[in-house]
């Protein structure tokens, strides 16, 4: 999971930073292009005389990096000065492989105070009530129904445990 998590934030970051060194060479070389551009996304929720005004302010600072930087947030929806590196994605990654190593030892937390088969049904418990809790904190957090989303995460775990026990059964 943090290898994945490393991969893909790192990825991320590469095509943030491509895309912002694209603009800040298009800025610099194809500036009337890319001040259309602007109009559009500013046209949508400020008038003309504001846009216009916007944009010759741009020009005055043109030669700074302040162009970069409001361009970047208002077009890509990033601030150019804010670091993207791999410093960020390791951060991610530690924290994914933290936070799965621990989500993984909740339902194996039986197994440290029980034995065989009291252990195993105390890991299923667990398992159908974490999902239960899973299921409501969606449903909070997504204003969705509340019955639907305890369901699905209970009958998704309930196939997840019954499909685990099956195969440890035919290979034991």
């Amino acid at each position: 999971m943090g290898i994945g998590e490393y991969l893909s934030v790192n990825a991320e970051c590469d095509a943030t930073n491509a895309e912002i060194n694209k603009h800040k060479y298009a800025l610099q070389h194809e500036w009337e292009k890319e001040m259309l551009l602007l109009r559009k996304e500013l046209n949508e929720t400020l008038s003309k005389k504001t846009i216009e005004c916007i944009i010759e302010d741009l020009k005055k600072h043109r030669a700074d990096n302040k162009v970069l930087q409001f361009y970047s947030k208002l077009v890509l929806g990033v601030d150019p000065h804010t670091t993207l590196t791999g410093d960020l994605a390791y951060k991610s990654a530690m924290y994914s492989f933290g936070m799965f190593s621990f989500g993984a030892l909740i339902p194996l937390s039986p197994y440290f105070w029980f034995d065989g088969h009291i252990a195993c049904l105390m890991a299923i418990v667990t398992s159908l009530m974490i999902a239960l809790i899973i299921g409501s904190t969606v449903a909070y957090f997504s204003k969705s129904s509340q019955k639907n989303a305890i369901l699905r995460q209970f009958l998704s775990t309930l196939i997840g445990v019954s499909l685990s026990i099956a195969i440890s059964k035919i290979f034991n």
